[in-house]
């Protein structure tokens, strides 16, 4: 989770330099929204991972019906 963190921090530092920084001269909005695309593509993949390993722990545990429907809706929060 550390590097999701740091991963995270750096696309904001990145991007505000693209949008904010007064000295650099702005980039195009296709440039922005590249680099933004790329992030979000990089974040479904993890939420992609994350729900794959989280599938796999529910069947390999020994849980009743509303064990599993009560985790379910902890994580829809």
């Amino acid at each position: 989770m550390g590097d999701n963190r740091l991963c995270n921090r750096k696309f904001r530092v990145r991007l505000k330099g693209l949008v904010l920084d007064k000295d650099k001269e702005k980039p195009s909005a296709s440039n922005v929204l590249n680099e933004t695309c790329t992030y979000l593509k990089r974040l479904q993949k993890e939420v992609d991972d994350l729900s794959e390993r989280l599938a796999q722990l529910l069947d390999s545990v020994d849980a009743t019906a509303v064990d599993i429907e009560l985790i379910r809706r902890l994580l829809q929060k």
